[in-house]
């Protein structure tokens, strides 16, 4: 903030208070009245007020000079947003104006200017909005602008495209604009964001909000054509029927099995319950349909469905049948080996030709790659006795021979290593104890039988005792 005195008879004065992103010059006697600028909340809500109010320009008509006062912020969207403007000035003044401009900063192009009501859906970017005040004569002026931004996907119209995985965001700054509703809400316009689904097969596909942080309603139309008309809502859910709750979320999260067609579209609403906002999850597909959403296996049967999975994982040469060297339609999970010992794993049992293969790590590069199985049970897949380590991350992935797809359980066996087992054939018999002397004999740390950082005739011992228990 400065002003400068100029070549008029008066003198320049300026009282004013929160003046953050403000610059003002006066060239002739003047007072500000009071300027501000305020940021209402977070950029997530992104509210920008700015007023200029009761400003009084020079004391009388032969006072010369200018005054300026000129407001400036700049913002990045990361992602499309929806950008609304409400403004104007008005009062006594006899030259000059004010200007109002929202503007690209890499391409100088404005996406609107003022005053009046305005409305914008700008792409990812840098930008700045601008507010100017610029006079030469005696007068008064006021003027008032309120900017804010909301959601890229707020309305239907701009729904945003989606395919199999998971998207998150925020409603925090949606409108609740009377586009859409969802039957099974009260109030049926809530706060809520939009999607357009596309099925790339014909089955049925989960929908769910599990991981969001505030009671959720989910509502699909059964067409890409934007409309409050209730008609053509096909599914509506508040609270996630028995079997699809997602951990201690009951009656907060949504879910609902959506019956598609190849190639159709559909528009998914996601809003909150009786005017609830926050930040969502939406789950489309299996949640576990790409490799960085993976989650976690368990000892024993693990459920899936593959019919709507996309494949993402590399090829496996190593397991190539009539030159089918992918896993199509792959789902994954994660497993801690709890300690050292063996884990079997197979998809016997399931309704179609599976495949399945286990990496090392917490991650699905093909140099991570351990083992795979197409046909072992019939045909299904088998994956027996690898060895693993206490601690260690290992990740799985399951789907189909070519285009087979279908539901069935990723079955987890897992065996505790035993001690006495010294060279892991999965048989404790005489060849362990052979090996073991062996080692011994050599001092070879593995020789270390009670980890005690020794070589030494108490881990013979200890060795001897394991061997006569059997394990």
């Amino acid at each position: 903030m400065n002003a400068q005195a100029g070549d008029g008879s008066g003198t320049s004065s300026i009282t004013a208070s929160n003046n953050n992103a403000w610059n003002q010059q006066a060239s002739k006697s003047w007072s500000s009245g009071n300027n501000s600028m305020r940021q209402i909340s977070s950029m997530s809500t992104s509210v920008l007020d700015c007023t200029m109010n009761g400003s009084n320009f020079a004391n009388s008509d032969g006072e010369a000079g200018r005054i300026w006062s000129r407001y400036r912020v700049e913002f990045s969207a990361s992602e499309p947003m929806d950008v609304y403007f409400d403004g104007g000035y008005g009062g006594t003044i006899f030259s000059g104006g004010a200007t109002f401009r929202l503007y690209n900063r890499n391409t100088n192009a404005t996406v609107f200017g003022g005053p009046g009501n305005s409305f914008a859906h700008i792409p990812a970017g840098q930008y700045a909005y601008v507010q100017e005040i610029d006079t030469f004569s005696r007068g008064q002026l006021d003027s008032n602008a309120t900017v804010t931004f909301r959601p890229g996907n707020d309305t239907c119209q701009y729904a945003k495209p989606v395919s199999n995985g998971s998207y998150t965001g925020s409603t925090f700054a949606a409108s609740g604009s009377a586009d859409g509703v969802a039957a099974c809400n009260s109030p049926a316009f809530s706060p809520a964001v939009w999607f357009s689904y596309t099925a790339p097969m014909t089955g049925n596909i989960k929908i769910t909000t599990c991981g969001s942080t505030f009671d959720t309603v989910l509502a699909v139309f059964n067409n890409s054509t934007c409309g409050n008309n209730i008609n053509n809502m096909i599914l509506c859910n508040d609270d996630a029927p028995s079997g699809m709750t997602c951990g201690n979320q009951v009656n907060q999260e949504s879910a609902m099995m959506l019956p598609v067609t190849s190639g159709t579209t559909h528009l998914i609403r996601l809003g909150g319950y009786d005017g609830a906002v926050g930040n969502y999850r939406l789950n489309v597909g299996p949640v576990n349909d790409r490799c960085d959403n993976m989650i976690p296996a368990v000892i024993g049967a693990n459920a899936f469905d593959n019919t709507m999975a996309d494949t993402d994982g590399a090829v496996l040469n190593s397991c190539v049948v009539n030159n089918q060297n992918q896993v199509g339609g792959d789902l994954w999970w994660s497993f801690i080996a709890p300690s050292n010992g063996q884990l079997t794993l197979d998809t016997c049992g399931s309704s179609f030709d599976t495949k399945l293969a286990i990496y090392s790590s917490y991650s699905c590069g093909a140099s991570n790659f351990l083992a795979c199985s197409d046909d072992a049970c019939g045909l299904q897949s088998r994956i027996q006795n690898v060895q693993v380590n206490a601690g260690q991350y290992y990740t799985i992935r399951v789907g189909g021979y070519g285009t087979a797809r279908g539901t069935g359980n990723l079955n987890l066996a897992f065996t505790p290593a035993c001690p006495a087992g010294f060279n892991q054939d999965s048989v404790v018999d005489f060849f362990d104890y052979l090996d073991f002397v062996a080692a011994f004999s050599s001092n070879s740390p593995g020789a270390d039988f009670n980890a005690d950082t020794v070589t030494d005739f108490f881990d013979y011992l200890d060795f001897v005792a394991a061997f006569s228990s059997g394990c």
